[in-house]
């Protein structure tokens, strides 16, 4: 008995330590993305090495996110967590800026969505280019 005040307050801690508010992403942002990443060299101890063009395939859900590249199957994010979601502009220069936690990732996944042209780009960490993705239509 002398125990339980302490256990009720150490899940107390724990349950307001996990309890983050979900960021939902707006429905009509949502489905899925394809697109090709740009080929890139990466200079490491003076050995210049390139990577070849790959195909892309970000889907964005209402509450995650999943990359995936096609050729050979990788999924670098998988139900990632959107961290923050905010809208600039209005009218035809309307954007949203969407920053993902990956999951055993230390870095986030921005992604930024036009609206104009209904792209998403996925901003690369250096040295991968950014890559522009376009939604693909309902079957």
């Amino acid at each position: 008995m002398k125990y339980g005040p302490f256990i009720a307050l150490l899940s107390l801690f724990f349950l307001v330590a996990n309890a983050q508010p979900t960021v939902k992403i707006p429905k009509k942002l949502c489905g899925v993305y394809t697109g090709s990443q740009p080929a890139y060299a990466i200079e490491t101890s003076g050995q210049v090495s390139s990577v070849l063009p790959a195909s892309m395939i970000i889907e964005l859900t209402r509450t995650s996110i999943s990359v995936c590249y096609q050729l050979p199957k990788l999924c670098p994010v998988v139900g990632g967590m959107v961290k923050t979601i905010h809208r600039e502009g209005k009218g035809k220069t309307k954007q949203w800026k969407i920053q993902v936690l990956s999951p055993n990732s230390l870095f986030t996944e921005d992604l930024v969505f036009y609206a104009k042209n209904k792209e998403l780009t996925r901003i690369g960490v250096f040295p991968q280019p950014n890559t522009v993705l376009k939604k693909s239509r309902k079957k």
